[in-house]
């Protein structure tokens, strides 16, 4: 390509391509392709990417702009909005394939997808255990008053994935009431403002395998006996051996991940 031959409403822009790596692309603005016409310089550093830019331009004789943002016309603007758009497809598509062959990884170890929801739900469940750590700050008598609990997380964006896990746990447990065959409550627990709420515990049969969960949902049908268990704050967690064969199911070693492909799969959306 002639770069000096081509040069109407074209411009330098300095595109990231990696981590505080630029590289130079040269665009043609009032073109409908959104690809750029040509990469003049790779992998460079934001002060040599500046110079480059600016000396290309120069010889040239086109702008140079630090984003496609800077450069500022109202078809370079509309050019861009296009681009952003194509891109978040682009990535949302990848996103959707990389859960999508995470599943079927997943999936290929059981017989029947509902078997395959429910195990990993459950695996979920135990496994944001290890996200965070419950305190109770009062306990009174677990049949007639409530428990008031809190959970401390390390880093700001588990309590996020706990909540999230919750959302598809909540979901699941609602969609798939047909398979119940016991609902009890367990406990009446205080949040916000002294506001209370029953905890429930659902007990499914699938394929002639229990599932039991605990959740907010209330069962389609309840039992007047409370569930024989004692609340239990910690929970079984999942072991380093266990996360293992996890990772050898479907390739996800750590707790957001395994919740986003849960995400994907049951609440059909990105959840972060």
């Amino acid at each position: 390509m002639d770069i000096k031959k081509t040069l109407n409403q074209q411009g330098i822009v300095r595109i990231p391509c990696g981590s505080n790596l630029y590289q130079l692309d040269l665009y043609d603005f009032s073109a409908s392709n959104l690809n750029p016409l040509k990469t003049l310089s790779t992998n460079l550093k934001t002060k040599k990417a500046n110079k480059k830019g600016k000396e290309l331009a120069q010889e040239l004789n086109i702008p140079f702009f630090s984003s496609l943002k800077a450069a500022g016309t109202a078809e370079q603007i509309k050019f861009l909005a296009k681009l952003k758009k194509k891109k978040k497809q682009e990535k949302l598509l990848l996103w959707q394939n990389n859960q999508e062959n995470n599943w079927q990884q997943w999936l290929d170890n059981y017989k029947s997808e509902e078997i395959a929801v429910a195990e990993a739900i459950q695996i979920m469940n135990r496994w944001i255990k290890k996200l965070g750590k419950i305190e109770i700050s009062y306990k009174v008598d677990f049949h007639n008053d409530c428990f008031l609990k809190y959970k401390h997380y390390q880093r700001g964006i588990e309590r996020i994935w706990v909540e999230v896990a919750y959302e598809i746990k909540n979901f699941w447990v609602s969609e798939n009431q047909k398979f119940l065959i016991v609902g009890q409550k367990v406990r009446q627990e205080s949040f916000g403002n002294q506001e209370k709420r029953w905890l429930y515990s659902h007990e499914f049969l699938i394929k002639n395998q229990k599932f039991k969960f605990h959740s907010y949902v209330k069962p389609i049908t309840l039992k007047e006996e409370y569930a024989p268990e004692k609340p239990a704050f910690s929970g079984s967690t999942l072991s380093t051996k266990e996360i293992n064969k996890i990772q050898k199911k479907c390739g996800l070693s750590e707790p957001a991940s395994f919740i986003e492909m849960l995400g994907w799969k049951l609440l059909k959306k990105k959840v972060w």
